[in-house]
């Protein structure tokens, strides 16, 4: 009964001391820092995304149109679901008055020509321009895919007024030979999606068979988006594949109250995945990036009146504060440009620094060493309160 007695008392004793150390204004407990995470300053590869989901779409689709000018319809010469080639037969005309179709058909075939010129010209253009951009080695490498992007987007409208133009060039001459049967053929690959066996235009849509991912971004992250950014598309825990920003829409949709800007990512090297249409898919697309930088968490940093700053300690174990120039800024990691070295250690809860300074404690810290039984003085035993109730306060 008498140790219970006496053990109450030292307890009830110690933490009347820890009470009265607290509220004392002076008293010298205040100024300690109890630091238990430290953060290493790290080489890293950061990188800023905009998170989105989307959704795996036909690339393009293509309507084609029964033009009553040409003649009567005949006969659709194609079934749904069909696949077909550039160049493949899709439905037929009967015409009487072949002149006047001869006519109309030269007419479009000229005006496609001048079109092919214009668009081959603009093509020779941009690849003059690649040219110029691959030779800086300071070049952006997010110009260079804008540029192949764009490149290539403008070759494949080229490529279907080419098809077009190959079509009207063989209805041509089946007027010139005397036939009054003309063919309607497909300016591009892919597969017939829906007929109109009613005859009202579009009498005919084509989807161009090749996957490309569709999603939405915020107003907030549409000011980052360029094309030919790199994309990130996780088509499921096990697979990701890599695309391009090929198209970033300044026309708002409304989605469930808010405003969602649509963007298209063209996939790269996917031709042995399964991507079907209607696929839901995860979207990473990489806005910014630093490679090889000095970094730390983001939550070991604090922003001062005119500068960030980050808690060391110095030699004599104190806390001292390090102002530092941030670069890149990601979700977890903040690029240091200046102020740090490499493996150098900085608090990583500098909410647990008390001021500059401070001497830092560790949780579980040996005292021992420090309060030897020769040794117990006044002095001493204020100390070993003050780690009693430091060690008490150490999350």
């Amino acid at each position: 009964m008498k140790k219970t007695w006496i053990g109450w008392s030292v307890l009830f004793l110690l933490v009347g001391l820890n009470v009265c150390l607290l509220v004392k204004k002076d008293s010298p407990i205040t100024s300690y820092s109890f630091i238990s995470e430290w953060d290493e300053v790290k080489i890293r590869d950061l990188e800023q995304i905009v998170s989105t989901k989307g959704k795996v779409t036909p690339a393009d689709e293509y309507h084609i149109y029964f033009d009553e000018r040409k003649g009567s319809f005949e006969q659709f010469l194609v079934d749904e679901e069909e696949f077909v080639q550039s160049g493949d037969p899709l439905f037929q005309y009967r015409t009487d008055d072949t002149d006047d179709i001869t006519l109309q058909l030269q007419e479009r075939m000229d005006q496609l020509e001048k079109e092919a010129d214009s668009l081959e010209e603009f093509i020779e253009e941009l690849e003059d321009i690649l040219d110029e951009q691959e030779a800086n080695e300071e070049t952006n490498t997010g110009t260079k895919v804008a540029l192949q992007t764009e490149i290539f987007q403008k070759q494949h409208e080229l490529n279907v007024i080419e098809a077009e133009i190959d079509s009207l060039e063989n209805q041509l001459l089946s007027l010139n030979g005397n036939e009054t049967i003309i063919t309607e053929q497909s300016p591009v690959d892919g597969i017939i999606r829906s007929i109109n066996y009613s005859l009202t235009n579009p009498i005919m849509t084509i989807i161009v068979d090749e996957p490309v991912v569709k999603g939405n971004v915020q107003e907030a992250d549409l000011d980052q988006l360029e094309k030919g950014m790199t994309v990130r598309v996780k088509l499921d825990n096990e697979t990701t594949a890599e695309g391009t920003v090929t198209a970033v829409s300044p026309f708002p949709e409304e989605k469930e109250e808010k405003l969602m800007y649509p963007v298209t990512v063209q996939l790269n090297d996917v031709d042995d995945m399964e991507l079907p249409f209607g696929k839901k898919v995860n979207m990473e697309i990489i806005t910014a990036t630093a490679p090889s930088v000095m970094s730390v968490h983001l939550s070991s940093v604090k922003n001062g009146k005119n500068q960030a700053f980050v808690w060391t300690m110095n030699g004599k174990g104190q806390a001292v504060k390090q102002p530092v120039t941030l670069g890149l800024e990601t979700e977890t990691y903040v690029a240091v440009a200046d102020g740090l070295s490499e493996n150098q250690l900085v608090v990583a809860n500098p909410e647990k620094v008390q001021e500059n300074k401070s001497p830092v404690l560790f949780p579980h810290t040996k005292i021992d060493p420090i309060f030897k039984k020769s040794t117990y003085k006044k002095k001493h035993w204020k100390y070993l309160v003050y780690g009693f109730l430091g060690t008490n306060r150490m999350p």
